[in-house]
């Protein structure tokens, strides 16, 4: 439906991307909320704290680990999503120069691209992953 409506350009790939995110971070964000423990919310109430107060003050630190969570899952999921669809709608990109190699049988091509996605995402998920370790470690008070 999006190729319909705007084409082929690149804006169906981003928006395909942002909305693979979107829902990572929707469960993320559900996920985390459904874990706030409920002392929180009599604590809230005892203070006489309103729901922006509560939210700010209690239930966004509370959940902060599930939505950092959610991030490294929408980063990830919009790479793959964005790269699935150079495959078939982009002229150009990663996907589509992978895709080209794969027609014209240059493996050596294909697979040194592959691998090129494979150390940039990986990469990508270690500096993610070391800033989840760090702000953890902030939060617990206990070095790593």
């Amino acid at each position: 439906m999006l190729i319909a409506i705007f084409g082929l350009s690149i804006v169906p790939i981003v928006l395909i991307g942002v909305a693979t995110a979107i829902m990572a971070m929707i469960i993320a964000t559900l996920n985390g909320l459904d874990r706030v423990p409920r002392v929180l919310t009599k604590v809230a109430r005892v203070h006489r704290l309103g729901r922006i107060k509560t939210a700010v003050t209690l239930q966004l630190p509370a959940v902060a680990p599930y939505l950092f969570t959610g991030v490294k899952l929408a980063v990830s999921y919009a790479f793959i999503a964005v790269v699935a669809a150079e495959f078939i709608l982009s002229p150009a990109g990663l996907g589509r120069d992978i895709a080209d190699a794969y027609a014209d049988f240059n493996n050596r091509r294909m697979y040194a691209l592959i691998l090129f996605l494979l150390i940039i995402a990986t990469l990508f998920n270690s500096v993610l992953h070391a800033m989840d370790m760090r702000w953890a470690a902030r939060r617990t008070g206990v070095r790593p």
